[in-house]
């Protein structure tokens, strides 16, 4: 978690965000990237799963729930209920069933 004097990477912004702690979910502030279109955020996103070896699980999962549950246990988000979100999103998108993460 990053304090509100956060140093931000050329092109990123500071913004508010929830991370899970001992006591619960608590509100803080931390850098994220930012980007010229959602085209050029899903390869980032990919590239960075590509290159982190902690995430080659989920790219090996066979299946949307195989890889949902990879990337829970991946250590990406500190939300504990990670997995059950992300598969919340994505099976509410009309193509769920040939949703890939990468």
């Amino acid at each position: 978690m990053a304090s509100a004097g956060t140093t931000v990477a050329p092109g990123g912004q500071v913004l508010a965000t929830k991370e899970a702690g001992p006591g619960g979910m608590v509100q803080t502030q931390d850098s994220f990237r930012t980007y010229a279109d959602p085209g050029a955020s899903a390869q980032d996103y990919a590239q960075f799963l590509k290159t982190n070896s902690r995430y080659q699980p989920v790219l090996q999962a066979q299946g949307l729930d195989a890889q949902i549950e990879a990337m829970g246990r991946s250590g990406y988000a500190t939300d504990p209920n990670y997995a059950a979100k992300l598969r919340q999103i994505a099976q509410s998108l009309p193509f769920h069933s040939v949703v890939h993460i990468v």
